[in-house]
């Protein structure tokens, strides 16, 4: 029988996450720091050094958002500059958008690996792997609404056209003996695990006898998986009170348009304008405006401009956004370059601590297309009840 402080020597002891977007890092990191791991999470661009003193750092390289020659660039650099006694993790969006087969390329030449994990399933969310193909609620990825992103084209759903031309993996099927699947992730140079359950990639990721020599490619799922290796305690939500809450949505996906209506339903003043904020709101939301003529990047920079003015004439203690490169844009242009991650309001919708102006915040980021309609208005109405709470002590 294996005790607990063996099964907790099966994990990842130190974890190095490369991500291709901030909320890739954040959803990533998050699984490390509630299993107990110390963690930090840094922005592009930073330093190529990762701090000794951290078992957990997430590295945004903002790799979805710059060409293919920047991607592969920075994750050679990042990749180069990472312990040998440290796990590898590369992310990659659960939809498939960015450069996948680039990256993963270059990422494992430079760590000298000698075997790949992908697995960008992340069922909980409706994403699943089934035949080596990426499906999104029930349809292929390139079927899927994702595929009409105009910044991210999606050109197929194989998982095999995303690994190096000269490697052929073997897809793990979700329903294959237990002594085949162990076989078969420890034998192989390169596999695709099928997962529509998440214990699915939980029993294959506890079976990886070596995890120090993989580079494990995939998404929160993965993350999950991986950190469960060294489950042995939950870290509690480290959330702050709040008084005045800014919301942040810039994502023109469907799914963020119908959460700024529903907090319209319950309330919350919507703006384009900083300008336009009420007097006395304590909670707005910001939005980009709905008929977009600038290009997707000068509609983020325009609104990164509103929340900036926002942020300096009213002393708010928690910034939610909606959307990565949202969070990412108004981050930068505050001057920040590390985030304390602190646990998440729900899954996929990481929190963290941050300074701006010397001033600790809250912050709050969920990609565009992830949630329920309600699923914004539960997180500010999760700040405010810590909010009544401290008022009736």
């Amino acid at each position: 029988m294996i005790s607990n402080e063996q099964s907790v020597s099966s994990g990842p002891h130190k974890i190095r996450i490369l991500a291709d977007d901030l909320t890739s890092a954040a959803d990533a990191i998050n699984p490390f720091i509630l299993s107990g791991m110390n963690g930090l999470i840094r922005l592009w661009p930073h330093s190529g050094q990762c701090e000794a003193h951290h078992d957990a750092i997430a590295l945004d390289l903002d790799t979805r958002n710059c060409d293919v020659e920047g991607a592969v660039e920075r994750t050679r650099l990042a990749v180069a500059n990472v312990g040998k006694d440290t796990c590898l993790f590369l992310t990659i969006d659960s939809t498939l958008r960015g450069h996948g087969m680039a990256v993963i390329t270059a990422a494992f030449a430079a760590s000298g690996h000698q075997k790949i994990v992908l697995a960008p399933a992340w069922p909980d969310a409706g994403r699943t792997t089934c035949g080596g193909r990426q499906y999104v609620d029930g349809l292929p990825v390139d079927q899927s609404a994702f595929a009409r992103d105009p910044a991210h084209k999606i050109y197929s759903a194989d998982l095999n056209t995303f690994l190096p031309l000269d490697i052929v993996p073997v897809v793990i099927a979700e329903d294959v003996e237990a002594s085949i699947a162990h076989r078969l992730v420890n034998q192989q140079r390169a596999v695709i695990i099928d997962a529509t359950r998440h214990q699915t990639l939980v029993r294959h990721i506890a079976a990886i006898e070596d995890p120090h020599n993989v580079l494990f490619v995939g998404s929160p799922g993965l993350a999950m998986a991986l950190a469960s290796r060294r489950q042995t305690r939950k870290q509690p939500l480290s959330i702050l009170a709040a008084n005045r809450i800014l919301i942040v949505v810039g994502s023109a996906n469907a799914v963020s348009r119908n959460q700024i209506d529903y907090l319209q339903t319950r309330g919350i003043p919507i703006t384009c304008k900083a300008q336009d904020i009420p007097d006395g709101a304590s909670i707005v939301c910001l939005v980009a405006p709905d008929e977009r003529h600038e290009s997707p990047t000068d509609v983020i920079a325009a609104l990164t401009r509103e929340a900036i003015i926002a942020l300096g004439v009213r002393d708010y203690d928690v910034l939610i956004a909606s959307g990565g490169e949202t969070m990412a844009s108004i981050l930068k242009a505050s001057g920040v370059q590390e985030i304390k991650p602190a646990g998440e309001l729900a899954p996929g919708f990481p929190c963290g601590h941050m300074y701006i102006k010397n001033r600790k915040m809250m912050l709050a980021m969920k990609a565009g297309g992830l949630g329920s309609d309600d699923m914004l208005w539960k997180a500010v109405s999760r700040f405010s009840a810590l909010k009544n709470m401290d008022q009736t002590r």
